[in-house]
């Protein structure tokens, strides 16, 4: 009876594990390497898929000799003495030298060539470049040629093909936006490229993909993907003067950002030294991100929070609570001004 239940087990193990592989297969996350939307991750998945079959056809073989060789040992286990030596056996040593190093180059040509593909910086990328600055817990895009700086969302062009030149202020980071291709370390003192292009309109997911501390899960960001015209609407109201706050409540939120939170963040500004043009003077901060147009951000903390005006409270009015390890201080403002700073913040569109 245990018997037959093993051989059960044997089978339904197997079948079970396959099962979960399909499984895992069949996820429809929006940041699936699996679904590209751009030239640099197409020929990444390519180079995926072909390196899969390829390990697929390894695996398959060697669990067919397996299979055989377990086979044949069942069916003379009552042979006798010791099963035929191969030590020697010249022709046999070749054959199994020659074949992995097949393998190996069958992986290592298309690996060589994609790399140094998508490595080259095509000369269009040249006349579209942003600056891609990581921080301990958000990403600074800075345009140089628009004269604008935001923060965990950059906005590009459909079928622009777009040159990053991505660093670090302070420990390493890893710039990764799955469905667009592209996975390159921001170092401190070094500059890395790379180059992107989406094929279609929509909102792409990146995330750091290096540990960098202890608010790492939640250093994520966005790429917006724009028609040519939603883009140029973006870039003109990025240069336009910051609204004037209306309500009582959004005046009084003013006056407390000028207060506490000037000095680390900009408004209709750039970092102070920043080689590029300034556009509006309300507020030059440079230690934290870019508020200006704030209220159009779909997400806020790093994208870690959906931008509303009650997580915005939560994470004015305890900033370690939602991103452990952030930088942000906590204000000491009472529940009343933290909504005030929120309504103000709100307002930024």
């Amino acid at each position: 009876m245990q018997r037959s239940r093993w051989r059960r087990l044997r089978v339904l193990l197997p079948a079970l594990g396959v099962a979960g592989l399909g499984l895992a297969g069949c996820s429809s996350a929006p940041a699936s390497v699996l679904d590209p939307a751009g030239p640099v991750a197409k020929d990444e998945l390519n180079l995926i898929t072909f390196s899969f079959w390829i390990m697929m056809f390894v695996l398959a073989a060697v669990f067919i000799l397996l299979g055989m060789a377990l086979w044949k040992a069942h069916r003379q286990k009552q042979r006798e003495g010791l099963p035929p030596q191969t030590e020697g056996n010249n022709r046999l040593e070749i054959t199994w030298t020659v074949i992995p190093v097949i393998i190996v180059i069958a992986l290592m040509v298309p690996s060589i060539s994609t790399t140094f593909r998508v490595g080259v910086v095509p000369a269009q990328a040249k006349d579209f470049q942003v600056t891609v600055i990581g921080h301990q817990y958000w990403w600074e895009f800075q345009y140089p040629g628009e004269g604008i700086v935001t923060a965990d969302e950059l906005h590009i062009p459909v079928g622009q093909e777009v040159d990053l030149e991505i660093t670090s202020t302070d420990v390493m980071h890893s710039f990764w936006v799955p469905r667009l291709g592209g996975k390159v370390e921001a170092l401190p003192g070094h500059v890395n490229q790379l180059w992107l292009k989406a094929d279609k309109t929509g909102v792409y997911p990146g995330q750091c993909a290096q540990f960098c501390g202890t608010g790492h899960a939640d250093m994520a960001f966005k790429v917006v993907v724009d028609t040519p015209q939603q883009y140029q609407q973006w870039v003109a109201s990025m240069k336009q003067t910051a609204a004037t706050p209306v309500s009582a409540q959004a005046q009084q939120g003013k006056q407390l950002f000028q207060q506490n939170c000037q000095s680390c963040h900009a408004i209709n500004g750039v970092s102070q030294g920043a080689q590029i043009p300034v556009y509006g003077t309300e507020y030059k901060g440079s230690m934290g991100p870019n508020l200006t147009n704030f209220g159009l951000h779909t997400g806020i903390a790093g994208d870690t929070l959906s931008n509303t005006p009650a997580n915005l409270a939560q994470w004015i009015a305890d900033p370690q609570a939602v991103k452990p390890g952030a930088t942000m201080p906590r204000l000491g403002l009472n529940q009343s001004q933290i909504n005030a700073v929120a309504a103000y913040l709100e307002g930024l569109k």
